[in-house]
């Protein structure tokens, strides 16, 4: 047996998982866009989205994602799932929410350093069973306030789940750069 080196990929100042077996498929960039959205997804792939540089134009608001069915009309219930974050000081914070996914439970602010970059991977959405997923990040929510943030979970509907839209609670997305790749599941 042979042992092979993972290495990652750096994106803005967080980490993503190397980028090997998974497919590039496409990128939008926002520029004071209300949302940013992936559709289109297949059965028999699992989906990654990766953000760099993202940041709120509304100071001190919440990350939000959903999944979509065909249409797309995203669902705003059912979510399983927690987030969790640890700042550079140590102090640790969690929550749950039903509603979406979110990549941290702390707000993020929109000076021109405070952005958030994350990856998130979605297991074959397309399949008619639960959804879920899993990822990591960053939020910088004030000068001196930084943490690492991981989420996890399901959404717990048996339905074919084909897109994926990224929003702030509050205002448009002022600016990022959002990826999103495919892997074969099988």
């Amino acid at each position: 047996m042979t042992a092979t080196k993972v290495t990652s990929g750096v994106i803005a100042s967080g980490v993503i998982p190397d980028p090997s077996g998974w497919e590039f498929v496409s990128v939008a960039t926002a520029s004071a866009s209300a949302t940013i959205a992936f559709t289109g997804f297949e059965t028999g792939y699992d989906y990654m989205v990766t953000g760099s540089g993202n940041s709120p134009a509304t100071d001190n608001v919440l990350f939000n994602i959903l999944l979509g069915v065909t249409g797309p009309t995203y669902r705003t219930s059912n979510y399983f799932g927690s987030s969790s974050s640890v700042s550079g000081a140590g102090s640790s914070y969690g929550n749950q929410i039903t509603t979406a996914i979110t990549n941290a439970p702390n707000t993020q602010g929109n000076a021109a350093d405070e952005t958030a970059p994350f990856y998130l991977v979605i297991l074959d959405p397309a399949s008619a069973t639960d959804t879920y997923y899993y990822g990591i990040g960053s939020t910088h929510q004030s000068t001196t306030v930084f943490f690492t943030t991981s989420t996890a979970g399901h959404h717990g509907t048996a339905e074919a789940m084909t897109a994926i839209k990224f929003s702030y609670a509050s205002g448009n997305i002022a600016s990022g750069i959002f990826k999103l790749y495919q892997r074969p599941n099988a």
